[in-house]
């Protein structure tokens, strides 16, 4: 197992330059909203969602603290009133996440637009991660990213006790290769996708 486990970066690097295997998702045209409400309030609108797909809404601070939660489906629109009322001046993270993407709308409180004498917001354009993963014939796996989030991401393969087999880091753009896992164990293993106060883990069962 160690021995295979160390020869996995040997065999994974397989670049898919522009690849017929591979194609993103066609994410709908999801549109996101932040509009003043009263006060310290801002309404939260999303429209165009897929009401066949499952989304969590999350909110977390620059320290990543969970601050709200949650999850919804046979819905193609979303609205939430946001109270910033007990919010720190910092930026906030107001994250749409499915199993295909991270739709991202950052909110900087104590910057920007004036709502009232108390309150100050900014919010920066839609961000978005996108991500597919396709099983390529016996144990390899065709992966792609489209990163627009402004900041990089990182790429990992963990073994089902947690230790790391392969790692990419600084993925700012579009990456797309084919990793080929014959050479590990049967067993289960996580393909873990992270950003800044985001982590996705996708599940990969080799049988042999």
């Amino acid at each position: 197992m160690i021995m295979k486990k160390a020869r996995l970066a040997t065999i994974v690097v397989a670049v898919l330059m522009m690849s017929s295997v591979l194609s993103v998702n066609a994410q709908r045209a999801v549109n996101i909203e932040v509009i003043p409400y009263v006060k310290e309030m801002v309404w939260f609108n999303v429209s165009g969602l897929d009401k066949a797909q499952q989304f969590q809404v999350k909110i977390q601070n620059e320290q990543g603290e969970l601050l709200f939660s949650e999850t919804f489906k046979n819905q193609d629109q979303y609205k939430k009133v946001l109270d910033f009322s007990i919010a720190n001046k910092g930026t906030y993270y107001v994250d749409l996440v499915n199993d295909y993407s991270l739709i991202r709308k950052v909110i900087k409180v104590g910057e920007g637009q004036l709502v009232n004498s108390n309150f100050k917001y900014a919010t920066e354009d839609t961000k978005v991660l996108s991500r597919e993963i396709h099983k390529i014939g016996n144990d390899k796996y065709a992966i792609k990213f489209e990163n627009s989030l402004g900041i990089p991401i990182s790429f990992a393969i963990r073994d089902n006790e947690g230790n790391l087999l392969h790692s990419e880091k600084d993925i700012d753009t579009t990456y797309a290769k084919l990793y080929n896992l014959s050479n590990l164990e049967s067993g289960d293993y996580s393909m873990v996708i992270s950003a800044k106060n985001y982590t996705s883990y996708y599940s990969v069962n080799l049988g042999k």
